[in-house]
């Protein structure tokens, strides 16, 4: 369930803006480092660890740290791959992809 979770989290964590197609590309490394009780809330920090230009748009890998509410031990470590095809007016420099938003006459 905690993997289901990440892709909820991705509108929040990564500009969108100018983003015509998001490509769900997995996980690439997964840890469960401690149990997670039931009926506990988590939340997570993002981390983007790399970002590559591919044809079209770019795929990024960002760690997801998920932790239970009130606790330091996170219970899911994921390495998730995204490729964000741009809209072809927009490029990687323009401001609606290091803001998410787009530009307003």
């Amino acid at each position: 369930m905690l993997l289901a979770l990440i892709a909820k989290f991705l509108p929040q964590v990564l500009p969108l803006g100018g983003v015509r197609m998001v490509v769900n590309d997995g996980l690439d490394r997964v840890r469960f480092p401690a149990p997670l009780p039931a009926h506990t809330r988590v939340r997570a920090t993002a981390r983007l660890l790399d970002a590559v230009e591919i044809d079209g748009g770019v795929q990024v890998k960002v760690r997801y740290t998920m932790l239970p509410e009130r606790s330091a031990t996170p219970v899911c470590i994921a390495d998730h791959l995204t490729r964000l095809y741009l809209d072809p007016s927009h490029d990687l420099a323009s401001p609606a992809m290091r803001t998410g938003r787009a530009e307003r006459a």
